[in-house]
């Protein structure tokens, strides 16, 4: 049984690939698992897990990309993730939004933000490891998408590598 992420907010958290299963990450809370991404079933759909729910998410389009998701296969769209120019937006289907930008100048650290400017989670690449140090802040378990938002911020971020080195493996 896991253990929702908002009780370890304010610190840091680690989204790592697992050391058994090929293209399956865990976010730690040291040893503890907090959530799991599956991206073993197709090149850019994932399951991902946590104690508050599951999602499916999955990259759609060609000239026009978009991040689709659902509670299930059979659910409706939840939210929509649409990549601008670095970052994005992510809409839910009742209107709220949430941003994906850049949180330095070199874009190896990134955070979503609730409008106007609340930054709510944080990640930071390892340049070592295909590690993610990832900081949900005490702002955003107010929110009850705070779980996706970590997820999609990893999903986010190993789409972006695949994209950039299409033969390394994440």
């Amino acid at each position: 049984m896991m253990i929702p992420i908002h009780k370890f907010a304010g610190q840091d958290l680690l989204w790592t690939p697992s050391p058994a299963i090929k293209h399956h990450y865990e976010l730690l809370a040291g040893e503890t698992v907090l959530a799991t991404l599956d991206m073993s079933s197709w090149a850019t759909a994932a399951q991902a897990l946590t104690a508050d729910g599951s999602f499916v998410i999955k990259r759609e389009g060609f000239f026009k990309q978009q991040v689709m998701i659902r509670a299930s296969e059979a659910e409706p769209i939840l939210a929509t993730y649409t990549r601008g120019w670095g970052g994005g937006t992510l809409q839910f289907a009742d209107g709220r939004l949430f941003k994906w930008e850049n949180a330095n100048f070199w874009g190896t650290k990134k955070a979503w933000k609730a409008l106007p400017d609340t930054c709510l989670i944080h990640f930071q690449n390892s340049p070592w490891t295909r590690d993610l140090l990832t900081r949900v802040e005490i702002e955003a378990i107010l929110l009850p998408e705070h779980p996706l938002l970590v997820i999609l911020g990893f999903y986010i971020t190993l789409l972006s590598k695949r994209d950039t080195n299409p033969l390394a493996t994440t």
